[in-house]
């Protein structure tokens, strides 16, 4: 198998933490961890296997959803960093991140205590290293077209729409700038060798208007392109004609060990094994309830010629 590694000094960054200082320690040490995997390892799957573990705990500590342990850190800094001096000093820095996120894992606030909340490209870029590495996904969109799937005008304009209105000015231009980098990134899975995941999509998603009805001519004709390619990115639409085989309340996204629901103010995770596998028998039961490939492109072209 080859060993898909970065090579030479220029592949390795200094031993300054980069993550921002304002962040929660957490979020600091899963940024860290995963700048430097990315110095050594473009994939988290090469990564894993040198390391000796599954994909998916890779995955969970880069996303912050799972804090590594001691060992964890040193093991992952073995992998990375060769020279011991820059290992050593790393590993103390870490290590002091690590302690004070397992401080911050205390007594839960009370209810009328401000707490921070993610921001929209905090949110967006997990989304990302999720379909990145967490292995093929299955998705189900209610209400609109996933990001993954947007043109590029259609992403800015609902971003726009999904930013709070008190955001104005500075805040409003570097979330719209911050988003349409991480948007960039997010779409090249699309023309990945191997398929990274599969969606399915409600027709009143595809109905419903963002901005002019140019902008969703453009967006169909886009998704029309994807169903006929039949690439990495697998979509197929559920008709409004279609019986629901399933009642689902929500979007959701199921990776192989979690689930991801989207929310206005945050985002619910399932990781229990019965709840992956509930959710997975529900995207496929709504996958076989839809159509895809000629048949999805024709209705695609219908919605548009409609619209």
């Amino acid at each position: 198998m080859t060993d898909r590694r970065h090579t030479g000094p220029a592949a390795h960054p200094d031993d300054t933490l980069t993550a921002s200082p304002t962040a929660p320690p957490a979020d600091r040490l899963a940024a860290e961890l995963r700048r430097w995997r990315l110095s050594r390892w473009p994939t988290g799957a090469g990564f894993a296997r040198a390391a000796g573990w599954s994909q998916s705990k890779v995955s969970k500590i880069e996303t912050g959803a799972t804090l590594p342990s001691e060992e964890d850190v040193t093991r992952w800094l073995e992998c990375t960093v060769d020279d011991e001096a820059l290992r050593a000093r790393l590993g103390t820095q870490l290590s002091g991140l690590r302690t004070t996120a397992l401080g911050d894992k205390g007594p839960r606030p009370e209810p009328d205590r401000p707490r921070r909340r993610r921001t929209w490209p905090e949110r967006y870029r997990q989304l990302i290293e999720l379909d990145e590495t967490a292995g093929p996904f299955r998705a189900f969109s209610l209400g609109t077209v996933p990001s993954l799937l947007q043109t590029r005008e259609f992403f800015a304009e609902s971003v726009r729409r999904a930013v709070p209105p008190g955001a104005t000015g500075q805040d409003l231009d570097q979330t719209l700038a911050e988003m349409a980098a991480l948007h960039v990134r997010h779409q090249a899975l699309v023309y990945e060798a191997t398929e990274v995941g599969r969606i399915v999509v409600d027709e009143g998603a595809l109905r419903r208007p963002v901005g002019p009805p140019s902008l969703l001519r453009g967006q169909l004709d886009r998704l029309c392109a994807v169903v006929r390619e039949q690439g990495a990115a697998r979509l197929a639409v559920l008709p409004r004609t279609a019986a629901l085989p399933c009642a689902p309340l929500s979007s959701f996204t199921a990776y192989p060990e979690r689930v991801l629901i989207p929310a206005l103010a945050g985002d619910l995770w399932f990781s229990r094994a019965d709840d992956v596998r509930f959710y997975s028998e529900a995207f496929t039961r709504l996958w076989e309830a839809s159509v895809d490939g000629d048949e999805a492109a024709a209705l695609l072209e219908r919605i548009r010629d409609e619209g």
